[in-house]
């Protein structure tokens, strides 16, 4: 506890206002209590004449002057309601017992009417119309009961309507009128149930035979499903497939929950139309006048007796009258170094496999040749096709002793280059490791080294190479420590170069002829590429390209045809 610090907490009731066109939530009516931290909790006390929302805030400040806050909404049932002048639809608050639900519990709804007594109107929908029903309502509160189904989930539309009358205020909206008839009210509030597919989730689990192979080798996933009730679910068909991680991770990729895309929240696809809001009530002023005529003769300065006005609007004699519109339904090592080349991200991918009477299925395959840890997922439906899960697991590919290259992705002709490879020890003692490479079209100066590795860690080594010829070059990389060996190979393209370089000179020829010396280049590839000499009598031949782009430009806007137009002229003396 932290004693001796200002404390200020404020109460503030709720209202809807409209700001610059914006629509929000401001606090009225704010009330304020100070007080000082105490070692023991304290309280402060406000007042709630009117019914509604309230926001209680609090602030500290410590003492360094930072300050905190705290807040929290409570409803105040009951009290004054604030007054509406014309006949607007008002909000019914509904309060469900529980945030969800399953099959066989019953829904408890507090409704918290703002004006009493009332008749309403239970809609309860789900892509539709289910059933409605007729409640009086005598208080400001009452309470629904709503079975929930099975066939309810995953959610349930509640809606309910209120019809009655509200007493009249003068023009402040707070002051009675006890002597003119109540004015027309109306309101309706929604609510949405929670019914979370549990019963019709399967579970799904996913085991590895072997949770760390050797890559390339011969594996298997036992799959088990079960329902919600723990009880095995045969004939159950499951799709399988086991991915490269690395490859997901790219992505960030999650296996979607079928439950998530089978079970989606139903709308209500209902719509309602109120009579009421078509009313226009009168002024309570001139209806306080009828009420007078009505009592007694009101007598003129002549003492003759002056006839009643007609009222502009009153109530239905029946408050229930009209109250509804219509609602519509909207292995071991060999002798041989093993080279890895099978490096699909892809392991298996079985779209069907069914589940045995013990609701249990095995898949057996054969893992690429990766070093890396894949990860297995399964999907699974019930033969009857409503009941879903999903199941996870992750099987890792490593060896004692692992090569990694991380050659460039291409080469050029002439390239000189060094090719990085990472060797890793997953034992725990150092190891001794000869590593070699050997290549075609490539030209590796060194093609053996000698190492020592640290238990479990990483070493990299380097081995300088120069292209060949232009096409693919292949490398192979093995490395061996005793028992323990690895090896793999790789490709790489190596391209054409295509770089080229061009240079002008210009003159006057006016009669005769004129010798221009050309220098054989030096630093060239003379199995490759050429000299072209091109000669013309206008300076514009070297931007033939640049001219064919401003011609051919696709785009017609003003600033386009203007840069054209600028660009061509002046070109004009050339």
């Amino acid at each position: 506890a932290a004693p001796g610090l200002p404390v200020t907490i404020t109460a503030a009731r709720l209202e809807w206002k409209s700001i610059k066109g914006v629509w929000s939530e401001q606090e009225v009516e704010p009330q304020t209590c100070t007080q000082t931290s105490k070692a023991q909790p304290d309280s402060c006390i406000f007042q709630t004449g009117v019914g509604g929302s309230y926001r209680i805030t609090a602030t500290v400040t410590d003492d360094k002057g930072r300050i905190n806050e705290t807040r929290f909404t409570r409803w105040v049932a009951g009290g004054k309601v604030p007054p509406s002048r014309t006949v607007k639809q008002e909000a019914v608050t509904l309060i469900p017992d529980k945030q969800t639900y399953q099959p066989g519990d019953t829904a408890h709804i507090l409704v918290l009417s703002p004006f009493s007594p009332a008749e309403g109107l239970l809609t309860v929908s789900r892509s539709g119309t289910l059933y409605t029903k007729r409640f009086s309502l005598q208080g400001t509160s009452t309470s629904l009961d709503i079975p929930i189904e099975s066939a309810h989930i995953p959610n349930l539309e509640v809606q309910v309507d209120l019809v009655g009358a509200a007493q009249r205020t003068a023009d402040d909206g707070v002051t009675p009128l006890p002597d003119v008839q109540a004015r027309p009210a109306y309101a309706s509030g929604t609510l949405s149930l929670s019914i979370p597919p549990l019963e019709r989730t399967l579970s799904v689990q996913v085991t590895p035979d072997q949770p760390k192979v050797q890559p390339g080798a011969q594996t298997s996933v036992s799959v088990l499903v079960k329902d919600a009730s723990g009880q095995p679910v045969p004939d159950a068909e499951v799709s399988l497939v086991v991915v490269d991680e690395a490859i997901l991770s790219l992505t960030n990729y999650k296996l979607d929950n079928p439950l998530d895309i089978f079970y989606t929240a139903r709308p209500s696809n209902l719509s309602a139309i109120y009579s009421r809001a078509s009313l226009v009530l009168a002024d309570p002023l001139a209806l306080a006048q009828q009420a007078q005529v009505q009592r007694g003769a009101l007598v003129d300065n002549t003492g003759a007796a002056m006839p009643a006005a007609a009222p502009a609007a009153t109530a239905a004699p029946d408050a229930t009258e009209g109250m509804f519109a219509a609602k519509s339904d909207a292995a071991h090592a060999a002798p041989n170094i093993q080279v890895r080349t099978d490096f699909n991200p892809l392991a298996v991918w079985s779209p069907a496999v069914s589940t045995g009477p013990d609701g249990s299925a095995k898949i057996s395959f054969k893992l690429p040749d990766n070093l890396t840890r894949y990860r297995v997922m399964a999907v699974a439906v019930d033969p009857s096709g409503k009941k879903f899960g999903q199941g996870e697991a992750n099987i890792t590919a490593r060896l004692p002793l692992m090569v990694r290259p991380s050659a460039p992705r291409f080469l050029n002709f002439g390239d000189t280059f060094e090719l990085p490879v990472v060797l890793q020890n997953q034992t725990d003692a150092p190891l001794v490791v000869d590593v070699a490479a050997r290549a075609t079209n490539l030209n590796i100066k060194t093609a053996g080294l000698r190492v020592t590795i640290p238990a479990n860690d990483r070493v990299e080594v380097r081995f300088p190479a120069s292209t060949d010829l232009a096409g693919t070059a292949r490398v192979q990389i093995a490395a061996a420590s005793g028992d323990y060996t690895d090896a793999a190979s790789l490709e790489m393209p190596v391209y054409t170069p295509a770089t080229s370089e061009a240079f002008a000179t210009y003159g006057v020829i006016d009669n005769g002829s004129a010798a221009q010396p050309v220098q054989y280049p030096s630093g060239v590839f003379p199995q490759y590429g050429g000299l072209e000499i091109t000669t013309s009598s206008t300076a514009v031949q070297a931007l033939t390209d640049a001219v064919l782009y401003l011609v051919k430009y696709p785009y017609e806007c003003s600033e386009q045809i203007a840069s054209r137009v600028l660009a061509i002229a002046s070109l004009r003396d050339v």
